[in-house]
């Protein structure tokens, strides 16, 4: 279980954080240049419920999760504003970020906050638009 981070949003100063109601706990900040717009961002993550429900676990499905970094993507664009390759946080995201307050009948109830751990494996600048999201078996 992932648990709630316990702190206010803790980011360092040389991190922007996408959306104030999240709290967001750095575990390691990774090193490099700061995730950009238009990055193919690749990814572990795991995501629960606050009554610890799994959703996704990239580590045991053993693929990591490539995602093109959009601003205007408020789930991912929380998650990973201001991080590096190599960082590592853990976050509360509220509900407004990704399926509203309806939930997902059976799978996620109503309000319910996400508790996520996210470690950027690499990001580097895209050439090409490659869509929302692509598999990357490494």
């Amino acid at each position: 279980m992932l648990g709630t981070p316990q702190t206010a949003p803790a980011v360092s100063p040389a991190t922007e954080q996408a959306n104030p109601s999240v709290l967001v706990t750095e575990l390691r900040p990774g090193n490099g240049r700061a995730i950009q717009p238009g990055d193919l961002v690749t990814v572990h993550f795991q995501v629960e419920t606050s009554e610890g429900r799994e959703l996704a676990n990239t580590r045991k499905r053993g693929l990591p999760y490539s995602v093109e970094f959009r601003l205007t993507d408020s789930f991912w664009s929380a998650m990973l504003t201001g991080m590096r390759a190599g960082g590592e946080r853990k976050l509360a995201l509220p509900s407004d970020l990704y399926f509203g307050q309806n939930g997902v009948s059976g799978v996620v109830p109503s309000g319910t906050t996400l508790l996520a751990k996210i470690q950027v494996v690499s990001a580097t600048p895209n050439t090409k638009p490659v869509g929302d999201t692509v598999a990357v078996k490494k």
